[in-house]
């Protein structure tokens, strides 16, 4: 059975158009006149005309990526990508990272034109001197039943595990970024990464961080000058509901870096897995957490079955969101338990999922949920629980960023030119600001 290391996130914004309608070179060289793939030129089992489509799914290694995909409801799509490679700082020629086409699959979609196309994390490749990031091609059977050669890019990022993760902290072949804010950075933290905060990106800061960084790494040492770009690097920020990982990987690709990674598990899947502390072996900072006084403790309810009262104090001892007039959310506390209560809608979440409602005195919880579940903080060590506090706001406050840039929409690869690239695409930057 295919154990499954690696996932896919795709971010609408990072679709971009990687060919020109003129057909390259290296497909000439292997013998393919056609925008479209090998495969769908010369195999009547891709003949619509000759035969019944059927299903298919690459050969799956251990590194199966899954990319949720709306089109046409119940029309073929053909995928392919370049294929899966563990040799991460050596980009290869578009012709040697296809190879034989063997990523590559053939999925319906449904009634509501959604379907999944799932292959092997493709490798990032260079064609002229140019280098793409990882992404999949597709394109659609049309009514004719020919294949359409409209043929559309998806931008992948590929998810590492935990063990693939540990071997690279130990390996040191891995630029890791940890994307968080600069105290959260220096209280807990990957062994070996460097802080770029998402908050504060500027790209020449970042890229002269990156620059600065790799006299630290003998293995990445060779990326200095031009192949900087070609560097690889694993981005990872506080859990799987975090989302500034993925956003610092669409800007890093904005700014030419094209061999990326992202570990979601975050800081805190790394420090329960490898059973860490935020000490000075993880490059954390010592303990400054602050019991609170039992006369500071605020009234409990009237109601002694189920006692609760709202968290107003951080780890630092100082109350929590008292100038922060635009903060939605708070910490309950009920039962010996903490959720998350969305002031506004008055929904109870855990773990981002809402759970049940909270009205004055009691929370009524959803009937597929039973509040003897394990809280997202109860399996947490009391260390590990006043990193989660320090990092709670990182969410909201990524989420509340907005960036002010055009959307890529798919582009057809026969829509673009080199004109109409340097016209439209060429410096494009990011401005974001604080809601």
């Amino acid at each position: 059975m295919t154990k499954i290391c690696l996932t896919c996130k795709v971010s609408k914004s990072m679709n971009k158009a990687e060919l020109e309608k003129i057909i390259p070179d290296w497909y000439k060289e292997i013998g393919n006149y056609s925008l479209l793939p090998p495969m769908l030129n010369n195999n009547d089992k891709y003949n619509a005309k000759k035969t019944t489509l059927q299903v298919k799914k690459p050969d799956i290694t251990d590194y199966e990526v899954n990319i949720d995909i709306k089109e046409k409801k119940n029309t073929w799509i053909c995928y392919w990508a370049a294929n899966y490679t563990d040799d991460y700082d050596k980009i290869k020629t578009a012709k040697q990272a296809y190879d034989k086409f063997q990523n590559h699959g053939l999925v319906k979609t449904d009634s509501s034109g959604k379907a999944v196309m799932t292959l092997n994390c493709p490798q990032p490749y260079s064609v002229d001197g140019i280098t793409y990031p990882r992404h999949v091609h597709y394109c659609l059977l049309k009514n004719d039943d020919l294949w359409s050669d409209d043929i559309k890019t998806i931008i992948v990022t590929c998810d590492v595990d935990f063990r693939n993760m540990e071997q690279f902290v130990k390996d040191k072949c891995h630029l890791i970024i940890n994307v968080l804010s600069k105290e959260s950075y220096e209280r807990c933290k990957i062994p070996g990464s460097i802080n770029i905060p998402l908050l504060s990106f500027q790209s020449d800061d970042a890229i002269d961080k990156i620059k600065s960084s790799l006299n630290n790494f003998d293995k990445l040492k060779k990326f200095r000058g031009k192949r900087i770009f070609e560097l690889p690097i694993v981005i990872y920020c506080k859990d799987k509901d975090c989302k500034a990982s993925e956003k610092m990987i669409e800007l890093l690709i904005e700014i030419g870096f094209r061999n990326l990674l992202e570990y979601s598990e975050g800081i805190i899947g790394w420090i329960k897995k490898s059973k860490s502390k935020c000490d000075d072996k993880t490059g954390g900072g010592s303990k400054k957490s602050k019991k609170i006084k039992e006369s500071e403790e605020p009234e409990e309810s009237e109601n002694t079955d189920k006692s609760k009262h709202k968290d107003k104090s951080n780890s630092s001892g100082k109350p929590r969101n008292m100038f922060d007039l635009s903060s939605n959310f708070e910490t309950l506390v009920y039962d010996n338990k903490k959720y998350k209560h969305d002031i506004k809608t008055g929904d109870v979440l855990m773990k981002g999922t809402i759970i049940g409602k909270y009205d004055s005195d009691k929370i009524s919880f959803n009937k597929n949920y039973s509040s003897d579940e394990e809280s997202e903080y109860e399996s947490l060590s009391e260390d590990e629980e006043e990193l989660r506090e320090e990092l709670d706001t990182v969410k909201s406050e990524v989420d509340n960023i907005k960036y002010r840039k055009h959307k890529l929409s798919l582009v057809c690869m026969n829509d673009i030119t080199p004109k109409i690239y340097e016209e439209k695409f060429r410096g494009w930057i990011f401005t974001f600001w604080g809601s």
